[in-house]
């Protein structure tokens, strides 16, 4: 039955990712509600397919499922935001829509108390079996994040479906599934009344929330980076007579508006004095926190960089490479605190993941696969998006002190590491291969800013919703040619024009 169960929901979530990625490319209006609408139906469709048709488990033909599409459908998510909203709000209605008040009678109140603590007491139990094991398999855990592990142990929609499923089996009477449903829902009810309104007190009390002495200090920097940022837009808006609506405002009263954390890091008095001290409270840390730090900024501000292209066409949302990119920077995040880190995506299982080594292949073998293709997706992606974060990151790190620039260069270094490794593969794949690739990022961002235009126009008034979707059309199929088209359609293109 557990085996059943699992493999209906496996293919029931790679189905629904599959229709998802039908809709990942096209840019029509309604792509995001029909993705949303793909979800829902996997989820309900598998539990009800699962317990009224196979005779086997929802709740696991359900989980399944939603770990199928978790694992496969983020990056071709047209709107990811839209998506977090419905399925929190579907989570928040279940929660509190799910118990049944009938046949319960004031003595059910305090069976209620007491399955909460023995609830609690079992989970200490379960917590004290199994902390050798815990401790040995992996990071050693401290007894306040034991602690915290213990009392966070919400409970919500899977004992609550569990009841569900008792609660409409013919053989148990009324009553005693409305009193199934009370208990379940009431634990949970308690759990989220109880701990999770006092979790947030626990942790600071037992000192989890406490950052580390370099980690306040680089909030505290970037507070001052985006102080100086609005400083210099106010300066740059006072200077300027193209609106009317900030020409004559006074200086000093904007700035006396603007959080305290003001400071233009260029400015006298507020800038590198400040600088200077900023770093130099780091000097005793201990340098591979800092590298830490700096490592963390680094591949937040490239995952930044993958999510941007994803969003403006540059990479397909439905190829394999868009996941490989996200989820090798999650991974390296991860591991931010050990020594060369900066990119995991040439080494393990990522480059397996692709057949990095199979650069060693005939040629024809590579086209017909299409690996090359993506081997220039993800080595051109990889260096523009470390290329881009040795731009920005030194922005919020710009001091005078030694540390921070022994520290920085570090990083750096080990990003041009990785680099060198796309470069290398870039090397071994011809030519007309990586003309391609290039051509096709730049004529996908191109159609994205003629669709981004287009939607300006019309919302300008410029033009009707029909005159902009005749123009939408047009934009829409070139950017479906440019994904669905035989590579040698485009290569021959290219060797026409030369």
């Amino acid at each position: 039955m557990t085996l059943t169960s699992a493999l209906f929901g496996f293919g029931l979530g790679f189905l629904a990712v599959t229709v998802i990625s039908k809709c990942a490319e096209h840019g029509y209006h309604s792509d995001a509600m029909v993705q949303v609408i793909v979800t829902i139906c996997c989820g309900y469709l598998a539990f009800f397919i699962a317990e009224s048709e196979l005779s086997t488990s929802g709740v696991l033909a359900t989980v399944a499922a939603g770990s199928a599409v978790a694992y496969r459908a983020w990056p071709r998510f047209v709107a990811r935001e839209t998506m977090h909203v419905v399925w929190e709000t579907i989570e928040f209605i279940a929660d509190i829509v799910l118990s049944r008040g009938s046949f319960i009678q004031p003595v059910d109140f305090l069976w209620l108390l007491f399955l909460y603590v023995l609830v609690m007491t079992v989970r200490i139990a379960m917590f004290l079996i199994f902390w050798l094991p815990l401790n040995s398999l992996g990071a050693p855990i401290s007894w306040q994040e034991a602690t915290v592990m213990i009392w966070s142990g919400l409970r919500g929609a899977v004992s609550l479906a569990l009841a569900m499923v008792v609660d409409l089996e013919p053989g148990i009477s009324k009553q005693m599934g409305s009193r199934l449903m009370f208990h379940v829902g009431g634990v949970a009810a308690l759990t989220f009344i109880i701990n999770a309104s006092t979790a947030g007190p626990l942790i600071k009390y037992l000192g989890l929330t406490r950052a580390s002495r370099g980690r306040e200090q680089m909030l505290v920097r970037f507070a001052r980076h985006i102080g100086g940022r609005a400083l210099e837009a106010c300066d740059q808006q006072l200077c300027s007579t193209e609106d009317v609506r900030f020409e004559g405002a006074s200086a000093a009263l904007v700035r006396s508006m603007l959080p305290a954390f003001e400071g233009n890091e260029d400015e006298g008095g507020g800038g590198e004095e400040a600088s200077s001290t900023w770093m130099g409270s780091l000097q005793d840390d201990d340098p591979e926190a800092l590298a830490a730090i700096y490592r963390e900024t680094w591949l937040k501000v490239v995952q930044h960089h993958y999510w941007e292209s994803i969003e403006e066409g540059v990479l397909p949302r439905t190829l394999e490479v868009a996941r490989v990119l996200l989820s090798s920077t999650e991974e390296a995040l991860n591991d931010a605190g050990s020594a060369s880190v900066i990119g995991t995506l040439f080494t393990g299982t990522w480059a397996a993941r692709l057949a990095w080594g199979a650069t060693a292949v005939a040629p024809e073998f590579l086209e017909l696969r299409g690996e090359a293709m993506q081997q220039v997706y993800v080595a051109l992606s990889f260096h523009q998006a470390h290329a881009h974060a040795e731009e920005v990151v030194p922005k919020y790190f710009r001091t005078g002190g030694q540390l921070g620039a022994q520290v920085l260069q570090r990083v750096t270094d080990e990003s041009k590491q990785e680099r060198a490794q796309a470069d290398e593969l870039l090397q071994n794949i011809p030519d007309r291969f990586i003309e391609l690739g290039k051509s096709e990022m730049l004529a996908r961002r191109l159609c994205h800013v003629q669709l981004k235009e287009l939607h300006h126009m019309k919302e300008s008034g410029l033009l009707t919703s029909s005159e902009a979707g005749q123009i939408e059309r047009q934009v829409l199929e070139a950017s479906r040619q440019i994904a669905d088209a035989p590579k040698e359609t485009w290569l021959s293109h290219g060797a026409g024009a030369a």
